[in-house]
């Protein structure tokens, strides 16, 4: 299998499975490939080779297309999983591909153009030649048979799982203040994580933010932890037009052990994505005893269940006034507090591993049938 640069979310849905495998698959042998910076986040025995292929960039499209078939064929690999949407068109093994969501189709405009030409030519070879397509959510699974419908018997929802930490970081107070007081965090504060891209909203999370103090009279501090991403001119423009700069804080990326902290302590957790193939912060979130603000809309709906607050994510009108619905009923958000913990422990990263093990066996049979 392959993968590549870690902690966005596809970083750690990949490190968090390939862990969860380890710990579960006793019967075959694996070599990855990856990043340096991949392989200092895995935890693996010595069944599992790990490979860091040195890549000058932007070499992904030759690499993946001509020096990866042939360490296929030099490692005598029955099985490739093609971890990023992708696979290599000349097919020496069995594979599976997993599909992360189907935005570089249906909101192309959030990404970098670069990107979105080469995932739109590579992804429906991908779909065609996989023994089987991996999606993370019945909503991504959707989204594929709808584009790919000859795929439908060949998709397998395989859906996220939360990392343990989330469930059970130390409740320690005096560290919770430490970390709030060295990330410049006053309470009370809405938080939302993910990285800093068009797709997850936050021009209008941060209009919603100032419609909730100059409507609602709730001033409150946006905390938003993440990595910069891209086009996020609209999104420092708009913080400059409301006039918002000293009630937002960009912390840059949070190790879990604070970030912990942080769902803890918030008054919400607000999430109003456009799309999410899965959306794995909202069920740390959860996990962590946060509630949630979320979008109607997408994975998002699947994920949430009966836990979160669902909002418009178009409307600046519906983000700020479900914002201030939570804020001002405490017994409600005690209420999706107990449902959130009990909706994160349906999601296992083992059972992830369970349902993916059982595609590679459906994978290598069904290549076995074809010779």
């Amino acid at each position: 299998m392959a993968m590549g640069h870690l902690k966005t979310g596809v970083g750690r849905f990949i490190s968090e499975l390939v862990d969860a495998m380890a710990r579960s698959d006793e019967d075959h042998n694996y070599l990855v490939f990856t990043t340096p910076f991949g392989q200092a986040q895995l935890h693996l025995d010595a069944r599992w080779q790990v490979s860091t292929p040195v890549m000058p960039l932007p070499v992904r499209l030759v690499w993946e297309q001509t020096v990866l078939p042939a360490l296929l064929r030099r490692h005598h690999i029955d099985l490739y999983h093609g971890q990023g949407f992708t696979i290599p068109l000349l097919k020496l093994t069995a594979s599976v591909v997993t599909i992360y969501d189907m935005t570089w189709f249906s909101h192309s405009s959030t990404h970098e153009l670069t990107k979105t030409l080469y995932f739109r030519a590579m992804i429906p070879p991908a779909v065609r030649h996989a023994e089987r397509v991996l999606a993370i959510s019945e909503s991504t699974s959707a989204d594929i048979c709808a584009r790919f419908p000859e795929a439908e018997d060949r998709v397998v929802t395989t859906p996220g799982g939360v990392a343990q930490v989330f469930f059970d970081g130390p409740d320690d107070p005096n560290a919770a203040d430490e970390v709030l007081a060295r990330y410049e965090v006053r309470q009370p504060y809405i938080l939302s994580v993910g990285m800093i891209q068009p797709r997850k909203n936050l021009s209008r999370l941060i209009q919603a933010m100032h419609r909730l103090e100059s409507v609602h009279g709730l001033k409150r501090q946006l905390v938003v932890v993440g990595k910069q991403g891209w086009k996020n001119d609209e999104l420092f423009s708009v913080i400059d037009q409301a006039g918002m700069a000293d009630r937002i804080t960009f912390t840059g990326f949070v190790p879990d052990e604070d970030l912990v902290h942080l769902y803890r302590r918030c008054e919400v957790f607000a999430y109003p994505s456009l799309y999410e193939g899965f959306g794995l912060p909202v069920v740390e979130a959860m996990a962590a005893g946060a509630p949630v603000l979320t979008s109607d809309c997408s994975s998002l709906r699947e994920v949430a269940g009966n836990a979160a607050e669902l909002c418009d994510p178009e409307s600046v009108e519906s983000i700020a006034g479900r914002l201030a619905a939570l804020i001002r009923a405490p017994a409600w958000r005690g209420q999706l507090i107990e449902r959130g913990f009990r909706q994160a422990r349906a999601f296992s990263w083992d059972e992830t591993a369970r349902r993916t093990l059982a595609a590679y066996t459906d994978a290598l049979n069904e290549r076995g049938r074809m010779g």
